[in-house]
């Protein structure tokens, strides 16, 4: 059995063992389970893994951020949120636009950037993120399971266009 993940089996393996030694033959197995789990969900890899960021849980952040610090959701229209992520998308533009500036042209260097370099790519990640912040903040606002829209439309694009590539919904233990 081949899960493209060796690396990772072969740790959960040996937290297994090194928890099972804790439970000796003849233990409670209830007990035994438990502890094991235990010692996985304790583990840096299942820690790594839960610290993944997910649609939902930038919804909640994100809310809760603007209703803090900014204004109550509800207090930006659809049309609001919508400007307010094509503004970040023209900012994102406008560092791809300086980028290829920096590899086609010689006119005003200083202005461009060089999309190889770290800082480049800094700028251009901050700008794509103020565009998924506000996109998300657009769709909470519209009453939209991003996430669920997401899954939904990658899936009809890719059953439409003969693609075997598609996303499951991750279930929630909630």
């Amino acid at each position: 059995m081949s899960t493209g993940q060796p690396d990772l089996i072969d740790r959960l393996a040996e937290i297994i063992k090194a928890a099972a030694k804790q439970y000796p033959y003849g233990s409670d197995i209830d007990e035994g389970c438990r502890g094991i789990a235990a010692a996985i969900v304790a583990s840096e890899e299942w820690q790594a893994r839960e610290a993944c960021l997910t649609f939902g849980a930038l919804r909640k952040v994100n809310v809760a951020r603007c209703e803090e610090v900014f204004h109550a959701l509800a207090a930006w229209s659809l049309t609001d949120w919508a400007t307010a992520a094509a503004g970040e998308l023209g900012e994102a533009c406008n560092i791809i636009k300086k980028m290829r500036r920096y590899v086609t042209s010689t006119n005003d260097p200083g202005q461009n950037i060089d999309p190889a370099s770290d800082e480049g790519r800094r700028l251009l990640a901050h700008e794509i993120a103020d565009v998924v912040i506000y996109l998300d903040l657009l769709a909470a606002r519209a009453g939209i399971d991003l996430e669920a829209a997401v899954i939904e439309k990658f899936n009809l694009v890719s059953e439409r266009t003969g693609s075997l590539a598609r996303l499951a919904a991750v279930k929630r233990t909630t």
